[in-house]
Parts: C-alpha cells; structure tokens; sequence
C-alpha cells in the first residue's frame, strides 16, 4: 500500500485566508482573535471593548426544548462532549421521554500533527440525529458509532468546530471520540484540548432575516456561520448540489474554482429545480442517460402525448413522464409510475398484511430503522414482499436482470420474472424499446433481511446498476369511475376538492348546505380529544405544520386537511413520533402510509398542483413531526403553504350501529 506520507493534494483559498490558515478550497481556519470566512475580522466582546481571547476547558453548549433549535432553554460552558443522560437531563425541567437538541461550539487543538480519527457514540443511532463539523467540514453525518472520519490535523492550528445533537427522548449515551496518532483506540476528546470564546456575537442573516439563514442551513460560530453540507456563503444562503441534484437556480459548478460540485451531473444547468440538459442529455435523468441527438425514426417515444425534439419528450398537457406515458388524471384506468408491493405477514405469502406502490425494488436495512421491516407492523422474520407492474426500456438491446441480497441464511428468495419467465443474473433477454413487459419481483425473508436491490444491465456492460425507476410502472382500475376525481388505485378514487364519496360523485356541503366547501391554504385542522379513543372531543383549531410536542398520555389529537405538490416525482414523506406510551397513523387519499409505528418514511409518487387528502392521529405522548423531500430537494417538514384544511366544519353522520361518528375511527376519517 502507497503510504500516506508519499501523498498530497493542493487546495486553494481564493481571496487568501488573511489571518489563518487554508484547510480546504475556500475554506479558512482562522487564528485566535479573527474570525469571518475569510479570517479577516477581528474577534471582539460583543461591546466591541476588548480583544476576545480563547479561555481552554470546554465549549459553549444551547439546549432546546424538542427538535428543532428553536426553543432556547439553557446556555452554559460544559467541561466536554461526553454525557450519560438516564433521569437527569441537562436541564432542571427536562425530563427523561421528552426530546430537545442541543448545539456545541468551540475549538479544538490536538496534541500532536498527524491523521486523527473522529466518531460519535451515541447510544440511540436509529432515532437521534447529529453531526460534527471541523474547519467548517462536515465530518460525521447520522452514521454507527463505529464510523470513523480520517481528518489530518496540525499541532500549531485551532480549529473551529460545531457538533449538533437532536435527542429522540430516551435514555442516552452521547460522546465526542477521537483516535490519536500512534494509538489504537478511540476516547473522549479530553476537556484540555478544547477551548471556547468567552463571548458569542452575531454572525450574518439571509434573506429571511435568520441568523446563518436559519438551524437547519447552519449555525453562528464566534461571529461567522457554520453552514452544513448543503449550504455554502458567509450567511449559509447560498446551495449547493451533488452531481446527481439540482436545487431552486443555483450554478455551482464552477471549474475555474475548482468546483467538487456538479449541478446536472456536468451536463447541463439549474433553472428552477429542473435541468435543462446539453445536447444529447435527458434532463428527467439530470443529464445523466446519453441519448441519440435525433428522434428514433418510426418510434413514438412520447406516446402520442408529447413532441419529440433532440431526443427528449415535452408532454402535452396532463401528461408526465420521460415518454409522457402517464397522464395526471384518469377517472377509471392509469398506468402509475412504480411498482405494485404486496406485502405478507408469513413466509409463503399467504397472509396478505398490506398493498402500496414502491418507486422501485430497494430494499436496504439502513433505511428502515430499528423496526427491521420494510413497512410497519411486518414481523422482524418470516414475511415476503411481492413487486409486480411493467418494465418498458427506452432502448432496444439485450439486458441482464438481477434480484441481488444479501444472499444465504438471511434472504432465502430473491427471483425476478419477466413475462413469467424466471431470470438469473446471467439469463440475456432481448428487449425493445417501448414494449411493456410484465415483471414480478418475489423477496422472501427468513430472519433479518439486510438488503434486496433489482437490478441490470446491457450484456456488453460489465455494470450492472438499479433498473430507472422512469421505466418502472403498474395498471389501477377502478370498476366505477371517479366522477370528480383521479383512479389512484385499484377501486380507490382521490377526489378532487369539494368532493367526496367512494367514487367522488357526492358534493362536500357547508353548515348551511351549500354545495362547495372551499379549501383554504395554510394549515392542517388539528382535533384535540381528552381520550385516547378519539372520543370527547375538547377544542380544535388551524395549526401550520404537523408539528406537535405530546404532554400528556391521556390525550390523543387529529389533523386533517389536504397536501398540494409544487413538483411532479417522487416524494419521500417521513413521519417521526419518539416519545412514551405512544402511536401515529396517517393516511393518505384512504391509503394507510404509517399504522401506529415511532418512525418511518414512505415514497409516494405525487402530481404538482394535485390536492391529497391527508388525515393523521396520533395518541399518548408521541412528539410528532411531518416531513418530505421533495424531487431534487432536501428534507424539510412540510410547509404550511402546500397544506390546506376546509373552511367550515359540521357534524358527520353517526353509525347507527355503535354510535360513533363516521362509523368510529377504524372505519372512516372525519375532514
């Protein structure tokens, strides 16, 4: 092995750090006494009296009720990054079950140049969140505690740092590690390599008048912002994007720069979250799929919905999609973007548990959380999951498929079929560009499953990669057309706005019986019960965001409205609820997303500018928390501007039978 001493790389600072050091392109370690992102300000009390000077010993901690930073309960020096939180939280009145975050900022030294070696211990990894930066890196993201960052480190420097923590609400471990040169071990940062200013002064605000343009762009560092990963600028407003990203109208390849960034996979350019790709690039793959400069003679790629230029579809109105071969729509009959997933409560797929769409076949055990399921309420062993739709290419060629797992005593069945005929990972099948072919995809799990992927190839790769989730689809029915609304599944309408019923004929009313109930924008409609039944109803009323803080065990809420899309695509909708004694549920358009679990993420594939219809219960003392990454976006919860609620409320029909309005919970959802 090339030993690392024989290795190098050049950065650049462009301006120059004027009073520190160039740890980075463009990124200033500044000397004690100056701050900035440029090393040029001079660090001074917040009166401006006196030069501020590093006192050693410890970093300056926040802690915040809940999750989100935005409730400052307590500001103090603490010693280190090592706690054991049991029934004493940092503060007098945070108690053991409820969750709060916390923000540490300070600098470090360490004893001796050389390679150091960062992790976080943290005891509860599946539910809390954190990170750490150095030098304004971001060097640990929400990972094992076994994760361990390399990071060389001078003697002679000081380096800035920032760990933020978010503490799902249970008893924690929680501990910033470092492995010293010439060591084989990893222990707590001692309290003597630290170091912090005695004062915090103010650092630059975005265009929403925050601070670093708000927590979850960054954090004030001693007069400058610490942006994280995603954000760049002396006030964290600026973004930046991954190769395979593109974000609001940002241009962050920057070659002469020396750009690590790659907005459109270097293929194209930003402009309002979509790429507009270079010649001979799709822009629905973000420049990604190479494609023939010309139109396909004699193949209609679009459809017969779209126009064909430059190799690439614009869709007619009504209609999406890479070919423009599904229609925002349709009353009786559609072919939706996905896979159809049944999902079975025993080994042998008799005992059918739950049905939804999937964007494709990726199932990781990193993205299901300590549940070990790839949906809620599976058992942990013995279940299996059936994938079935159509497989249309855009390219004609000879292809190789391939259900890959983990493989021997942890995934006994992965076998993919096309046309019903079972495949292999070296069966080559001739496919042609635009024909729907049936696949069916069968996972069954024996015990703790860690993976299951599909994917392919084109026989003279050697590659083989996931299978486009653009060329992935399934056919819903609905035996009576929706009347006013879209068939979004089999049997199962979403009805447009003023409409319900199960075929959407039957016209919302108001209290006075007028035919139209109005949806106004702004918020969800949030029912307060002093149950846990959903029973005795006490108050209700408008909030902006599915955002709730519980209280109380003996309580159970509601919130119901509707979800409107700004961009087509799939959606990654995430549901959070740590907390004591609790459950939460959501549907979506009469489809169960989440049945009483802690923590989950769904995909669902949603249509801008088309309404769903959400309803949400959650009892106990669950904290909860609504939250989506839209396409080529970032996680955020879900803002108050894409939810609506109606704009009257009146009595819904009682079940004569057991006297519960709507039939009682289990049987239907008041909105």
């Amino acid at each position: 092995m090339v030993p690392s001493t024989a290795l190098s790389h050049k950065v650049v600072c462009n301006p120059s750090c004027g009073n520190g050091y160039c740890l980075g392109d463009n990124i200033c370690v500044c000397d004690e006494g100056y701050g900035g992102p440029l090393c040029d300000q001079v660090m001074t009390t917040c009166s401006n009296v006196n030069s501020a000077s590093l006192v050693s010993g410890g970093v300056n901690s926040q802690y915040f009720r809940g999750l989100y930073y935005d409730n400052l309960i307590l500001s103090k020096i603490e010693p280190s990054i090592s706690f054991q939180w049991d029934s004493t939280k940092p503060a007098p009145d945070f108690d053991t079950y409820n969750p709060f975050s916390a923000i540490f900022r300070g600098y470090i030294r360490v004893p001796t140049t050389g390679w150091y070696n960062f992790a976080l211990q943290v005891s509860d990894q599946n539910w809390d969140r954190f990170s750490v930066f150095i030098g304004r890196r971001q060097m640990i993201w929400p990972a094992g505690y076994d994760y361990r960052i390399p990071f060389f480190m001078f003697s002679n420097i000081t380096y800035d740092f920032v760990v933020t923590y978010q503490d799902a609400g249970w008893t924690d471990i929680f501990v910033l590690k470092w492995q010293v040169p010439g060591t084989s071990s990893l222990v707590a940062v001692p309290s003597s390599n630290l170091y912090y200013y005695n004062e915090q002064c103010g650092c630059p605000s975005g265009s929403n008048s925050l601070e670093c343009s708000g927590i979850g762009n960054g954090v004030c560092q001693n007069g400058f912002c610490m942006c994280n990963g995603t954000f760049t600028g002396a006030a964290c407003d600026k973004l930046t994007c991954r190769a395979d990203e593109c974000f609001g109208a940002d241009n962050c390849y920057i070659p002469s720069k020396s750009s690590q960034y790659s907005e459109c996979n270097g293929k194209g350019t930003c402009n309002n979250g979509q790429c507009q790709c270079n010649s001979g690039f799709a822009n629905i793959t973000n420049c990604i799929l190479q494609i023939d400069p010309l139109c396909p003679e004699n193949v209609d790629i679009c459809s017969g919905h779209g126009t064909c230029y430059g190799g690439q579809c614009t869709c007619d109105a009504g209609y999406y999609g890479l070919n423009c071969s599904f229609q925002s729509c349709l009353s009786s009959q559609a072919y939706k973007p996905g896979l159809r997933a049944q999902f079975f409560k025993d080994f042998n797929g008799e005992a059918l548990y739950s049905t939804g769409a999937e964007r494709r076949l990726d199932m990781a055990y990193e993205t299901w959380g300590s549940s070990n399921q790839p949906v809620p309420g599976l058992p942990n062993s013995f279940w299996r999951a059936v994938y079935t739709g159509f497989l249309t290419p855009f390219f004609s060629g000879e292809y190789n498929l391939w259900c890959r797992n983990s493989g021997g005593y942890w995934v006994d069945v992965c076998n993919v079929f096309l046309n019903g005929t079972l495949l292999t990972s070296t069966t080559n099948v001739v496919l042609s560009a635009g024909v729907h072919y049936r696949l069916k995809v069968i996972v069954a799990a024996q015990y703790d499953p860690t993976y299951a992927f599909l994917l392919w190839k084109p026989s003279n790769n050697d590659t083989f990669t996931f299978v486009p989730d653009y060329m992935l689809s399934y056919y819903v029915t609905c035996s009576s057309p929706c009347v006013h609304g879209c068939c979004d599944n089999d049997n199962q309408c979403r009805c447009l706005p003023g409409y319900t019923g199960a075929d959407c004929s039957i016209p919302i009313v108001n209290c006075t019986g007028l035919p139209y109930l109005s949806l106004k924008q702004g918020g969800l409609l949030q029912r307060v019960y002093n149950d846990r039944v959903f029973l005795s109803l006490t108050s209700q009323t408008v909030i902006p965001a599915l955002s709730y803080i519980g209280s109380t065990s003996s309580t159970s809420r509601t919130w119901s409205g509707a979800l409107r899309a700004d961009r087509t695509g799939w959606h990654s909708l995430r549901l959070v609820a740590p907390g004591y004694d609790r459950g939460v549920r959501l549907w979506m358009d009469g489809e169960l997303l989440f049945d009483y679990t802690t923590s989950f993420a769904r995909q669902k594939h949603l249509v801008a500018g088309q309404y769903y219809n959400l309803l949400a219960e959650v009892y106990g003392e669950a904290t909860v928390s609504f939250s989506w990454q839209q396409p080529n976006s970032f996680i955020q919860i879900v803002p108050s501007n894409n939810l609506y609620y109606y704009d009257q409320e009146c009595t819904c029909p009682i079940n004569p039978t057991n006297g519960l309005v709507c039939g009682g919970r289990n049987q239907g959802g008041k909105i």
